[in-house]
């Protein structure tokens, strides 16, 4: 998860116009993605749609804003421009194109039959700079919901996030399609039923490759610490494209599992506890039955080698989650 204090936020209220409509941005869903700052808005109605009664509407709001080269963003006060320093330019307007591709394969691959689609209805500048909107999205990313609630999911709403977790990630593989990003800033939760958790949408494609690219060696793999696989690499280790697999997203879904169970995110020390098959750090959940099937999910999601990760294909070892929804 990326944690930056230099990005400054828009206001409460403030009106942003995107695509030619206008936007009231509301609170912040996230301030850790990579690329952007999300926010809950309102789509105000044109004149027209207020003299007929047409109420707002909600909507999720990415403004471009990348950690990256935050530090030479500046936000004036009293201004909502971002001004960006002219020797970064170049380098805004590169990230800037990964952001917009990120868009685009996400608008190609979500259908409107998808129940885990959060794909962008349009995308305009403003503030000297981009902004892309999901129109009637009321929803939250899942580490803010456990941030605001300053509390651990229960078990049955963790067994609900990671079962729908793994169908939405399944979609992707089904289309030979990686995500290479997946953690709690990327993860919307949507209510279904009454219940928030029933639902995932997966958020910021700008890391999505298709499986071939991603093993060409010629393309950037993302990586995010605490949440990536091993053969993506890390700040100083260049990753091993010929291990990049559909198995790479299926390490991110375990992390987010044993994140959301114990509050911490993986590290090798982790991995190695997991291969002798030590799972101390479970002692909380109090159910037999619900701690060895978390336990079964982490072994099958969590080990270093590509390889020994289960795969997302129906009958596989991994869909035994899915039996366990009502724990």
């Amino acid at each position: 998860m990326v944690v930056n204090e230099l990005r400054t936020r828009l206001n409460e209220n403030t009106v942003v116009t995107i695509g030619g409509n206008d936007y009231a941005i509301g609170k912040i869903l996230s301030d850790s993605g990579a690329s952007c700052l999300v926010y809950n808005a309102m789509r105000l109605p044109t004149e027209f749609e207020r003299s007929i009664g047409m109420p707002c509407i909600p909507a999720v709001v990415k403004e471009f804003y990348p950690v990256a080269i935050s530090e030479n963003i500046k936000r004036d006060n009293g201004s909502d421009d971002l001004i960006i320093a002219s020797n970064k330019q170049s380098k805004f307007d590169v990230l800037f194109q990964e952001f917009i591709r990120g868009a685009i394969e996400q608008v190609k691959f979500y259908g409107k039959g998808s129940i885990h689609s959060l794909a962008p209805s349009r995308i305009g500048g403003a503030n000297s700079t981009f902004y892309t909107v999901v129109d009637s999205a009321a929803g939250e990313s899942l580490d803010k919901a456990v941030m605001e609630s300053n509390k651990r999911l229960s078990l049955h709403e963790i067994v609900q996030v990671i079962a729908s977790l793994t169908e939405a990630v399944k979609e992707l593989h089904d289309k030979q399609i990686l995500h290479l990003d997946i953690k709690p800033s990327n993860i919307f939760l949507f209510e279904n039923n009454g219940i928030l958790s029933q639902r995932v949408a997966l958020f910021d494609f700008d890391t999505v490759l298709h499986i071939e690219e991603a093993q060409a060696g010629n393309c950037k793999i993302g990586f995010s610490a605490g949440w990536s696989a091993p053969e993506q690499g890390s700040a100083s280790i260049p990753p091993r494209h010929n291990e990049i697999s559909k198995a790479t997203d299926v390490f991110a879904i375990g992390a987010v599992l044993y994140w959301a169970v114990t509050g911490n995110r993986v590290t090798d020390d982790v991995l190695s506890q997991i291969k002798l098959n030590e799972f101390d750090f479970l002692n909380d959940i109090h159910d037999i039955g619900a701690r060895n099937a978390v336990k079964e999910y982490l072994k099958l999601t969590l080990m270093r080698v590509p390889a020994d990760r289960a795969t997302l294909t129906e009958g596989s070892q991994t869909n035994k989650w899915m039996k366990h929804k009502d724990c």
